[in-house]
C-alpha cells in the first residue's frame, strides 16, 4: 500500500471513529439528559423487572432531579401504591467512581400484605455457614453515599395482624458509616394501639441503636419502655433500658 493510499485510509479511520464517538455521546445525552430519555429508560426498567410495576407520570431527566409519580406494585397478593419518589443525584461524580445521591424521598406510601402472603412464597435456600464476626462491608466497585433520604408512609395493612397508620423515616450515610430515624404510629388490633420511635447510627463494626415503645390495650394501662444498645450486629450489648 502506497503512503498516500495509506493516509486516505487512515483519515476515513479516524473520521468514522469520531463520527461514532459523536453518534455515542448525542445518545448518552438524549437518554441522560430529556425527558423522553427518562421516559423510555424507566418504562424500559419496569418491563424488565421480575415485580409487576407500573407508574403513572415520569417527570425530570437521569441527570435529575427526576420523579416518578403513581407508582404502582403488585406481587403474589401484595399490592403498593407510592404517589410519588423523587431522585436527584450527581451522575459526573461516575467519573471518580462514586454514586453520590443528593436526595431520595419517597411520598405517600400505601401497602396491603395478604395473611397468606409469607406463607405461599417458597422456603429460603439453606445457607453455607459463615464464620462469626460482624458482616462484612461490601466490596463494591463505587463509593455509595446517600445525603437525604425520607420516606413517609401513610397506611401499611398486614391482614389480620397489624396496621401502621403513619411512619417516618429518615437518614444518610454511606455503606460504611450510616445513620437513621424510624417513627412509626399504628395498631396491632382495633383495641391495642402503639407509637414507636428507633434510631442507628454508626459503622457495621460499632453501631448504636435506641428505641421508644409505647403500646395501650383497651382499659389496661399503658406500657412504655426505652432501651439503647451498642456495639456490631453480632454482639449488640445493651447500654441503657427503661
Amino acid at each position: 500500500m502506497s503512503g498516500a493510499k495509506a493516509r486516505r485510509v487512515g483519515r476515513w479511520l479516524l473520521l468514522g471513529l469520531a463520527g461514532l464517538t459523536f453518534l455515542v455521546v448525542f445518545a448518552l445525552g438524549l437518554l441522560m439528559g430529556t425527558p423522553a430519555g427518562a421516559r423510555w429508560a424507566v418504562s424500559t426498567g419496569l418491563a424488565l423487572s421480575p415485580i409487576s410495576a407500573t407508574v403513572g407520570l415520569v417527570e425530570g431527566t437521569l441527570r435529575g432531579p427526576l420523579v416518578l409519580h403513581h407508582l404502582a406494585v403488585e406481587q403474589d397478593g401484595l399490592t403498593a401504591r407510592i404517589e410519588r419518589i423523587v431522585f436527584d443525584w450527581h451522575p459526573v461524580q461516575l467519573l471518580r467512581k462514586r454514586v453520590v445521591i443528593d436526595s431520595l424521598h419517597v411520598e405517600g406510601v400505601e401497602a396491603f400484605v395478604p395473611s397468606s402472603w409469607d406463607s405461599d412464597r417458597p422456603p429460603p435456600a439453606a445457607k453455607p455457614a459463615t464464620a462469626k464476626g460482624p458482616p462484612a462491608v461490601p466490596d463494591l466497585p463505587v463509593d455509595i453515599e446517600l445525603r437525604d433520604l425520607q420516606v413517609g408512609i401513610e397506611r401499611v395493612t398486614v391482614e389480620q395482624k397489624a396496621e401502621i397508620t403513619a411512619s417516618t423515616l429518615v437518614g444518610r450515610g454511606s455503606p460504611k458509616a450510616f445513620e437513621a430515624r424510624l417513627t412509626l404510629r399504628g395498631r396491632a388490633n382495633p383495641a391495642s394501639e402503639f407509637e414507636a420511635t428507633a434510631s442507628v447510627e454508626g459503622s457495621p463494626d460499632d453501631w448504636r441503636l435506641g428505641g421508644d415503645l409505647s403500646f395501650t390495650s383497651g382499659e389496661l394501662p399503658p406500657v412504655s419502655g426505652t432501651i439503647t444498645l451498642t456495639g456490631s450486629l453480632v454482639g449488640l450489648r445493651v447500654e441503657d433500658a427503661s
